[in-house]
């Protein structure tokens, strides 16, 4: 059950545009060349979850400034992110975890240590989970949780990871996920509800 629910956090969303979507298509119909435009209009549609047409959008933003920077908030995280990370990014969304892992490892070695590097490193595990390969995602979870110990989401994918019998160990994972989510904002609600969803029906040790 905890594979399941974490399974779904492994591609959640940015959040951070949440402005009226005619404000963002003023904004790129005004300037449909500018990077910076296009890639604020990736962003506000990736967040309300129209993946392709974002990609689109970031695609053209990064072939024009390959070097542009764009802003993502994950639950608990802000981050800014080149190329290799939001190109990988938006692969994953599409379902393609093979395509999305080089990106995401390029993303992880150019990444500024904090929480840009943690994200990275949570994504590269999201690519890894997507082929099948939980030990490698795991790992790469664990990376991330080390690189910003603050941050409930890795925690709660690690344990996401666990076999049936390994749900003993996901325990204090999760209680820990659950204890450092502390945001108010509609996505941490959720994910806090998830965690204690995923809590509620994890086997308790003796």
């Amino acid at each position: 059950a905890v594979a399941v629910v974490f399974g779904a956090l492994a591609v959640s969303r940015s959040f951070l545009f949440l402005e009226p979507d005619a404000l963002w298509a003023q904004t790129e119909a005004c300037a449909p060349a500018h990077p910076r435009a296009l890639a604020l209009r990736g962003a506000h549609l990736y967040a309300r979850g129209r993946s392709a047409d974002a990609a689109e959008r970031f695609e053209k933003a990064f072939a024009l400034k390959p070097a542009l920077r764009a802003p993502f908030r994950d639950p608990g995280l802000f981050h800014m992110q080149g190329a290799d990370y939001v190109l990988g990014l938006m692969r994953l969304r599409a379902g393609k975890g093979v395509e999305a892992e080089p990106y995401l490892a390029r993303a992880v070695a150019a990444a500024e240590p904090g929480p840009a590097r943690a994200a990275a490193y949570d994504r590269l595990g999201d690519a890894l989970l997507a082929q099948g390969r939980p030990l490698d995602a795991r790992a790469q979870y664990r990376r991330a949780a080390d690189e910003v110990p603050s941050w409930a989401m890795p925690w709660a994918k690690m344990a996401g990871t666990m076999t049936h019998s390994e749900m003993t160990a996901a325990v204090p994972l999760l209680e820990r996920a659950l204890a450092l989510s502390a945001g108010e904002s509609a996505e941490e609600r959720a994910f806090r509800e998830e965690v204690a969803a995923a809590l509620s029906t994890a086997p308790k040790g003796k």
